[in-house]
């Protein structure tokens, strides 16, 4: 078995997280390589030897200068709009958004990955999403490992409580100018129409992604949805003696420490201003605050316990020091995935005090590991940090039962053994069982990509609607992406008539309609070489064709 996976670099709390899934299935045997854009991280991982590889993508050596100036021009012109019309000034506060359009045609590079099964991970900015699963092989194995929510809403990458991913998007809270029609709904339509009729099981690190992904118009027809807890190794991540962690980072022995941290302190979404709400709650004579992460150090008023701000730190060994020296770390995320901060700490026995939000009660159990407070309610959570700081042996109790379920369900092995059996039963057409969290699939053949709907720990499933027959390979079929008008997107598919320069550009303006393009399937080694199909290409991509092929089609006139 050959697995390739894509993401958008080495480094990053969803890089790390992929580059753990894919080092243990290579432990496991399979062959696993992980592709990501040039020059990002690569100083952390040892390259080759570790089956890092840098993505290239194939080019149109096809087209002539004006046409590459043409198609450059077109994709720039409308990556500058998205940006000052909807970007630009859009509200603070809220994370990274993205509508996975490039600049440039990224399509299928068939003789690089010629795996058997594709796993996504994080990839935004990685290709174009038009041009990349347009030239995707339909029967294809993919398995898209979701590390936000960004692959099935309009573009933001955490909804902050917003549900119009279930139904259309538009009027954003994110961007600005929204509008009913606005770039949000145009691309979650885009998003719906790219993944239709796809070989896509999707897997969740967490029960709550997973339920959200199943409720969105965009993947509610993806074949499988599995959820497979995150890991990290247990053995670099283990407790430490208290006394001499304080020791070496220069810590007060005698006080109660109160341990907060994330790769950004300011983003909104990791809830440090909750946090300063419940600070005041605490006693100022006892506790010391210790905080990790980039971003500047919050001003704490006086008279109350004081915080030391360690700045970010990349280094495991110095992460194990500060989470065991710590009495109790505090996840007051407003939303979030499986946040890896938390299980690093339970993993060093430090329990966890945490608000009720997205995944973090999938292993931060109440009365267990930590203690859960309504999201957003910073009274609640000062209550329950207090209730660990005043009994130390329901600390020590929570730590070592922390520590047991960070072995027994988040260690590197048990989510290598997972994935490993995902992919097996993917490529066999047998029904996957990843795990007590994960969902039962449906059995579907390799060569007969269907459509299901699979709630988490169910084994019910929705079948194939009316008339969605299996096809033959060879069949020729179309997909529809949504048309997306010049006001958001400039085109670069044209109409089938008028004056035309040398490779199909217009000569003169006129409105912009999707254009029909029938292409050869290049796919080396797959059933359905040489299979035609018909492709509605929407008006934000360009055809691509592969290196040494014939001549780029004309749109058949209508």
């Amino acid at each position: 078995m050959i697995v390739d996976h894509l993401c958008h670099g080495l480094s990053g709390g969803a890089a790390s997280a992929a580059l753990r899934i894919h080092h243990g299935l290579r432990r496991e045997g399979i062959e696993s390589r992980f592709w990501h854009a040039s020059a990002r991280g690569r100083s952390q991982v040892s390259g080759e030897e570790d089956g890092c590889r840098v993505l290239q993508w194939p080019k149109s050596s096809h087209r002539n200068t004006i046409d590459k100036w043409v198609i450059k021009a077109t994709r720039t012109k409308r990556d500058w709009e998205v940006k000052l019309r909807h970007l630009r000034q859009r509200p603070p506060g809220f994370d990274y958004f993205s509508t996975g359009l490039l600049r440039h045609a990224t399509p299928w590079p068939h003789q690089a990955l010629y795996g058997d099964v594709l796993v996504l991970h994080w990839i935004g900015k990685l290709f174009d999403y038009p041009s990349f699963f347009a030239s995707l092989p339909r029967e294809r194995p993919i398995v898209w490992v979701l590390h936000d929510m960004n692959p099935f809403t309009g573009g933001c990458h955490f909804s902050a409580g917003c549900n119009g991913f279930r139904h259309r998007c538009g009027n954003c809270p994110q961007i600005a100018r929204s509008a009913d029609d606005d770039i949000t709904a145009k691309t979650l339509q885009m998003k719906k129409q790219l993944y239709a009729g796809l070989n896509l099981h999707v897997v969740a690190p967490s029960r709550w992604l997973s339920d959200e992904a199943q409720r969105s118009v965009a993947l509610t027809e993806a074949v499988t949805h599995q959820v497979i807890p995150y890991s990290l190794d247990t053995h670099q991540y283990s407790p430490v003696d208290r006394i001499a962690a304080r020791r070496a980072l220069n810590l007060d022995p005698e006080k109660k420490i109160v341990l907060f941290g994330a790769a950004a302190i300011g983003n909104r979404r990791k809830g440090l201003h909750e946090l300063l709400e419940a600070w005041a709650e605490l006693p100022a004579d006892s506790v010391q605050g210790l905080m990790f992460g980039s971003g500047e150090a919050p001003v704490v008023p006086d008279g109350l316990a004081p915080i030391r701000h360690l700045g970010f730190i990349s280094e495991s060994e110095k992460l194990r020091l500060v989470y065991s020296a710590a009495d109790l770390f505090v996840l007051p995320s407003l939303e979030d995935n499986l946040p890896q901060t938390g299980l690093e700490s339970m993993s060093c026995g430090t329990p966890v005090v945490a608000f009720d939000a997205g995944g973090i009660p999938d292993y931060v159990r109440p009365g267990h590991t930590g203690l859960l407070a309504p999201a957003g309610d910073a009274k609640s959570l000062a209550a329950q940090i207090r209730v660990l700081l005043d009994h130390p042996e329901l600390r020590e109790r929570m730590g070592r039962t922390a520590r047991e379920v960070m072995v027994r369900e988040h260690s590197r092995p048990v989510e290598s053994a997972r994935y490993s059996e995902l992919l097996e039963s993917i490529l066999g057409g047998t029904t996957p069982v990843a795990g007590d969290s994960a969902s039962v699939s449906v059995d579907l053949r390799l060569e007969t990509p269907g459509r299901a709907s699979i709630r988490s720990g169910s084994a019910r499933s929705r079948r194939v609607a009316a008339g969605d027959h299996p096809r033959r390979s060879g069949k020729a079929r179309r997909i529809r992406l949504p048309n997306i008008s010049w006001d958001d997107f400039p085109r670069n598919v044209v109409p089938a008539g008028g004056p035309r320069l040398k490779g199909g550009f217009p000569l003169k303006g006129g409105a912009a309609i999707p254009g029909r393009w029938s292409r050869r399937n290049w796919t080396q080694g797959d059933k359905v070489r040489g299979s035609a199909e018909s492709v509605h290409l929407p008006i934000i991509s360009m055809p691509s064709s592969p290196p040494n092929s014939s001549p780029e089609p004309r749109p058949n006139r209508p």
